[in-house]
C-alpha cells in the first residue's frame, strides 16, 4: 500500500491504524505491512488493536529510494527510523523471513526476523 496505517514525518503527518483495514490484519493475523509515502524508512514494534503487541503486525515504510528525504517523527509505536536512502533484502526460509535493510554504501541499518504466526 502507498500510505502507511502507522508512520510519522515532518511533511505527511501521522497516522495511527484504519478502521476498516487494520482489524482485517489483526484478524487474519497478517505479519508486516509494507508501505511508502514518507521519504524515509520506519518499523513499527508490533501493533494489535490499537496497541503494542507481540502478537500483532509489524508495520514498514521503506520509501527512501530515490525522492527527497524527509525527516521521520518517532511515535509510541516506533520501533526505529532512519532518514537515509536504503534498500530492503527478504530472505525466507519455511516460516521465517529475515529482512536486512542496507543504506547506500551497503552497510546494514536496521534487520529483524520475523516468524509466520498461520
Amino acid at each position: 500500500m502507498h500510505v502507511p496505517l502507522y508512520g510519522n514525518s515532518e511533511t505527511k503527518g501521522n497516522t495511527e491504524g484504519d478502521p476498516v483495514l487494520t482489524p482485517l490484519f489483526d484478524a487474519y493475523m497478517v505479519d508486516a505491512v509494507f508501505s511508502g509515502h514518507h521519504h524515509n524508512y520506519q518499523r513499527s514494534k508490533p501493533v494489535k488493536s490499537g496497541v503494542v503487541n507481540p502478537e500483532g503486525t509489524t508495520y514498514v515504510i521503506a520509501s527512501g529510494g530515490g525522492a527527497h528525504l524527509r525527516e521521520p517523527r518517532p511515535q509510541w509505536y516506533t520501533e526505529t527510523v532512519r532518514q537515509e536512502y536504503h534498500a530492503i533484502k527478504a530472505s525466507a526460509s519455511g516460516r521465517r523471513i529475515k529482512f536486512e535493510v542496507f543504506n547506500l554504501d551497503r552497510e546494514i541499518i536496521d534487520s529483524f526476523i520475523l516468524y509466520s504466526r498461520r
